[in-house]
């Protein structure tokens, strides 16, 4: 898993915002978790599929290894690549 980390000031200080590139046991890209979804992980330790499949991108592979299905957010169903 890979962090890519960014940030906004605001009255208080400094706000992170971190987006997650998380990636199989082959190198291929899974899923991506952006700042407004990374922000669920911290403060309940897991993610419900209903906020994953409103904010998060998945991708899946086919049995050579190659891009065949990707869920982009707020998309009710899976587009072929």
């Amino acid at each position: 898993m890979r962090a890519s980390r960014g940030g906004r000031k605001d009255a208080t200080g400094v706000i992170s915002l971190d987006t997650y590139y998380i990636y199989d046991v082959y190198g291929n890209l899974t899923f991506v978790l952006p700042p407004k979804l990374s922000e669920q992980i911290l403060t309940n330790g897991n993610i419900p599929s209903t906020l994953m499949d409103e904010l998060g991108y998945q991708y899946r592979y086919g049995h050579r290894n190659r891009a065949i299905m990707k869920k982009i957010p707020e998309c009710n169903r899976w587009g072929k690549d």
